[in-house]
């Protein structure tokens, strides 16, 4: 035998799988590799994704940390400059020995730096003639080696240079004050003389937390430093100052040796696998570094591959069910289910005789007998419900012939519910209790059950027993001992429907609820008041308090009482809704108010109708907010405008320019500052210093008349000032631009 017949014999012998099968488990396989292909790469990518992410964030973190560095330190340099200059600071620098009047007058003014800002903790003033340190600290002023502050003595005693004169220097108080401050940041302006490099000095200190917070308000991060590009560090945000180990050595002098502007390292050395962010600031020429938790920038990969693996899995489950479907080759014809409905399983074949079979079966329903009977029951109880009832002796026959179990002379109770259909109410409420005669049918999607229990039962227990069988809410009538107060009692019950969603924690509401409704037709006026000033003035979060105070004392009312309520709000707020309609694509109010009752009979919880006016009071305050900040922008406007025209004028001022605008000075300082981050004072001598640059570049006029020419009468202070702008005297700018 050849070894081709005998492959072929054997291959006859084994067992041959069915076709189906054999493919459903090629399409398993395609999914499962597929699917595991794609978990891999994802794997590897989310990673990397993740710290680049962080890294693009960490540049626009660093932009920030800049230009607020720089305003900052601007803004103390100023404060610090100008303090230092004053005639009273002046002599306390002096050698000279000073009476107590003129201590108390330099203290005086450096208690006026320290009033200016909530972050400046203390401002020292170092006499290297007297050897002594005049203070703001409520430990006093004192010799340079009896000085309370050593580390800021040591400070003065030894002196920094020039070049870093206001750079933030961050160092302990060694003494805690009442408020346990224990490091603080000390900024220095030395008085530079021709013998050596530094003489008297002024240190202004800064709170710690008040300047890390001006950068640095992130949990995320473990520490967050920053560095100059010698490796002096210069901030430290003392996030975890006992957890945190610092930064690794050489992790900061591969950060300074990288020559990247922005990058990050994972110290795969430590346990914990740090990782560190860091972006270089080209104005500064400092590094901003990010010590991160690996764990915490990772946990959210843990989420995304959580999510990344149920949605493979669920792929692959359903392409494996519609794989089997499709495979399964299932048929099931209709014309069979058509057969077993009509009860004839061997019918005729056709597509007619199947036609004729659903509408015998649809007759044989309709003609059916106990179903006609059901349908005039809930005709006659429907009737009874909505118009007089005719005498007792045709209601008692009416009663007998359609098989209606209820007694005439008895007492009877209406109960509206709505989580439960007739029939099965019906079913239940007879099973847990016997001897009740009642009927239930369906009105406008209610289920209205006509009861007359026994005595021992009540109509508490039939309500207390359907809310445990998981009605929400049962609303039932007083005992009606007259067949012809049915209809009175039905509307009373579709009003307490009506009241049910001003109370949704009142689960069972009887008809003497209506009778404790507040009858006097009394309108919050007041109250309607509050809530039109508070969205005049813009304020939300107020009008929202407000309209739950209105609606908590209206719902005390009838229901026809809230409605009008209800209305009347809506009406009285519309025309400042005008407002906001009138200049932009929202919706605008409907005039037609009916809308309102609509609302109310389709919906479940009142705050689906609050949701209607909450959105109609944020567009109203919103416009409001929106008019104030065009108001703050013309006024902000105009103060530059005034200040751009009247720059040379000695007498301008920020009062001259509160009487020119007919605004307190006071309110216009602060509107200023808040948003230009600077004073109008500041302004002013930015606008006159910019304007005196220009003059410079005419070498006709002298530097005394550029000065007048800007609006400066103390050319003293003009010199003083522009230098603190430009870093050089007017001469020496004059000089540079002009070569």
């Amino acid at each position: 035998m050849s070894a081709k017949s005998l492959l072929l014999s054997v291959k006859k012998k084994l067992p041959r799988l069915p076709y189906s099968f054999v493919t459903w488990i090629s399409h398993f396989a395609v999914l499962l590799i597929s699917s595991t292909i794609i978990m891999i790469m994802l794997n590897r990518s989310y990673g990397q994704a993740t710290i680049s992410t962080i890294t693009s964030l960490n540049a626009e973190l660093t932009n920030y940390v800049e230009k607020t560095s720089s305003q900052i330190q601007n803004m103390i340099k100023y404060n610090g400059f100008y303090t230092f200059y004053t005639p009273s600071v002046k002599k306390l620098r002096h050698p000279n020995e000073l009476t107590n009047f003129e201590v108390m007058s330099g203290i005086r003014d450096l208690n006026a730096l320290v009033s200016t800002s909530t972050y400046i903790h203390s401002v020292y003033v170092y006499s290297a003639g007297n050897q002594y340190i005049y203070t703001t600290d409520e430990l006093g002023s004192n010799t340079l080696d009896d000085f309370h502050d050593k580390s800021a003595a040591e400070i003065f005693r030894g002196g920094v240079s020039q070049e870093d004169s206001f750079e933030p220097l961050y160092r302990p108080l060694l003494y805690k004050n009442e408020n346990n401050i224990e490091y603080i940041y000390s900024f220095i302006l030395y008085e530079s003389n021709n013998e050596k490099d530094y003489d008297n000095a002024l240190m202004i200190n800064v709170y710690e937390n008040e300047y890390n917070n001006s950068f640095f308000s992130s949990n995320y991060d473990k520490e967050i430093i920053l560095v100059k590009d010698t490796g002096q560090v210069i901030l430290h945000s003392k996030i975890e100052p006992t957890a945190s180990e610092g930064i690794n050595q050489l992790v900061m002098k591969e950060i300074l040796e990288s020559g990247k502007n922005s990058g990050h390292i994972i110290d795969e050395q430590h346990k914990d696998k740090p990782i560190y962010l860091y972006s270089y600031m080209n104005q500064t020429g400092r590094y901003l570094i990010r010590h991160l938790k690996y764990a915490d920038v990772m946990n959210n990969l843990t989420s995304i591959k959580r999510l990344s693996l149920s949605i493979v899995l669920t792929i692959v489950v359903s392409g494996c069910i519609v794989s089997l479907i499709m495979l399964t080759r299932m048929y099931l014809p209709l014309k069979k289910i058509i057969f077993s409905l009509s009860g004839q399983a061997k019918a005729d074949k056709g597509s007619d005789a199947i036609l004729k079979n659903l509408d015998y079966w649809v007759q044989d329903r309709v003609q059916d007998k106990h179903e006609y009977a059901a349908l005039v029951k809930q005709e006659l109880l429907n009737q009874v419900l909505t118009s007089p009832v005719s005498p007792i002796e045709n209601t008692e026959q009416n009663f007998l012939q359609y098989g209606i179990d209820l007694v005439p002379d008895m007492p009877l109770y209406l109960l509206l519910v709505v989580d439960i259909s007739p029939r099965e109410g019906v079913e239940a409420i007879k099973k847990a209790f016997p001897l009740t005669h009642m009927e239930g049918i369906s009105v406008d999607e209610q289920t209205i059950f006509f009861i007359q229990p026994d005595q021992q039962t009540g109509i508490d227990s039939i309500c207390h027993f359907l809310l445990g069988s998981g009605v929400r809410i049962c609303i039932h009538s007083n005992p009606i001992f007259d067949f012809q107060r049915i209809e009175r009692s039905y509307l009373r019950l579709k009003e307490l429907y009506s009241l049910r969603i001003f109370h949704p924690h009142v689960n069972i509401l009887s008809d003497h609820f209506l009778d404790s409704q507040n009858k006097k037709n009394i309108y919050p006026e007041q109250q309607e008041s509050k809530i039109v000033l508070a969205l005049r003035s813009g304020k939300y979060e107020n009008a929202i308090a407000l309209y739950r105070d209105w609606m908590k004392i209206i719902s005390q009312h009838r229901y026809s009482i809230i409605v009008f309520a209800l209305k009347r709000l809506y009406l009285t707020i519309k025309p400042l809704h005008q407002l906001v309609i009138s200049s932009s694509s929202k919706p605008v109010m409907q005039a037609d108010l009916d809308f309102i009752e609509d609302k109310l009979r389709v919906i479940e919880d009142i705050e689906e109708f609050n949701q209607m006016f909450y959105s109609l009071f944020s567009q109203i305050c919103d416009k409001v907010s929106q008019d104030k900040t065009e108001k703050i922008e013309k006024v902000i406007q105009e103060i530059k405008s005034i200040v751009e025209e009247n720059y040379a004028d000695p007498n301008l001022s920020p009062q001259s320019i509160s009487d020119s605008i007919n605004l307190s000075a006071t309110y216009i300082g602060k509107l200023f500052r808040s948003c230009e981050k600077c004073s109008i004072s500041d302004y002013i001598n930015k606008i006159r210093i910019d304007h005196a640059q220009k003059l410079l570049l005419n070498k006709d006029m002298t530097v005394k008349e550029v000065a007048q020419k800007a609006g400066f009468v103390n050319i003293s202070y003009f010199f003083t000032l522009f230098k603190n702008y430009c870093n050089m005297s007017p001469a020496s700018y004059r000089k540079k631009r002009l070569s």
